[in-house]
């Protein structure tokens, strides 16, 4: 009998020294949370339901997770902060979340009926005028979402903004480049040619160039030269189509036939133009020069009145002894 007492008095002492009470449950774990978390007091949140399951012996998930953080060497505190961006029973809400909602993170059922958001959640944003996101510079942000809410920040996003003219970027995100800004820089020049196309740069031909005035391209092409009629003899391409001298008269052979009314003397270059015949049969020829050339007569008047010296000065008339065609 007195074998048996002993064995109950040390069966009970063990028990004691094994089993913490209440009270140090309470200092050690319920006011060490309510320290961090003031407005849980005198809440549901302010009982054993907190750790706890249907008893007392059985810790839910957000217990456990404590557990896990004190049996790693942390201090109460310091594992209830560890824990709070976690969601322990798996409802989509942080343990922090269900705190601030005063709804139990370790109950799978129980979550916060209030509020717009998860934190930590994120979502897309956009904060400028409608239809300039993406569009030249523009972007979409990151708004955040903070203790249950949308933080109302838009992190990241770019904004329309005053265009600069540096000919790269689209600022005020309107669709265009540089809208707004001078054509050009005073005194900025550029190469222009205003002749018909495929002839800058053939024969005499040249381009200019334009002066900016004011911000805006004058208009004007200094020093350009343009397509002009082909002046005979003068060797160039006037008209700038790739050949010197075209549709001129041409020195190839002694007897080609001038017009009647042709002037002497400046045939050919120069070659004598002499006459054959009279009247309205005469005929006015290239006489062969040094050089082997001919050619045909430069056209002259040889009409009434006109200045004359000889008769075959005159077409079909003779002249008069004032000297003039009659």
């Amino acid at each position: 009998m007195k074998m048996n007492r002993t064995f109950l008095l040390i069966s009970a002492q063990i028990f004691l020294l094994t089993t913490p009470t209440t009270s140090h449950a309470r200092s050690g774990y319920k006011t060490e949370f309510l320290n961090l978390y003031g407005w849980a007091a005198n809440t549901k949140l302010d009982s054993c339901a907190l750790c706890h399951g249907a008893t007392k012996s059985i810790r839910n998930s957000y217990g456990l997770d404590m557990e896990a953080w004190l049996d790693s060497g942390k201090g109460v505190s310091q594992s209830l902060l560890m824990i709070d961006g976690l969601d322990s029973d798996g409802d989509g809400w942080i343990n922090l979340d269900e705190i601030n909602g005063v709804t139990f993170p370790g109950d799978g059922t129980d979550f916060p009926t209030s509020g717009e958001c998860v934190s930590g959640q994120t979502r897309p944003c956009y904060t400028g005028p409608a239809g300039t996101e993406d569009l030249g510079l523009c972007a979409g942000g990151t708004e955040s979402c903070v203790d249950s809410f949308w933080a109302g920040t838009c992190v990241g996003e770019v904004l329309p903004s005053a265009e600069v003219c540096e000919g790269l970027f689209d600022e005020n995100c309107d669709g265009t480049v540089d809208d707004g800004c001078p054509a050009c820089t005073d005194g900025e020049t550029r190469a222009c040619y205003s002749g018909p196309s495929g002839t800058e740069n053939v024969g005499e031909c040249a381009a200019g160039t334009e002066s900016c005035v004011v911000g805006v391209w004058s208009g004007t092409c200094s020093g350009e030269i343009t397509p002009t009629a082909e002046t005979c003899d003068d060797l160039l391409d006037n008209n700038c189509d790739g050949q010197t001298d075209e549709g001129c008269g041409q020195c190839v052979d002694e007897g080609l036939t001038c017009p009647k009314d042709a002037v002497p003397d400046v045939c050919c270059s120069g070659f004598a133009c002499t006459k054959s015949g009279k009247g309205k049969s005469a005929t006015w020829t290239c006489q062969l020069a040094d050089d082997g050339g001919g050619g045909s007569c430069t056209p002259g008047s040889g009409a009434r009145n006109d200045a004359c010296s000889q008769n075959s000065d005159c077409a079909s008339c003779k002249c008069k002894g004032n000297g003039r065609c009659g």
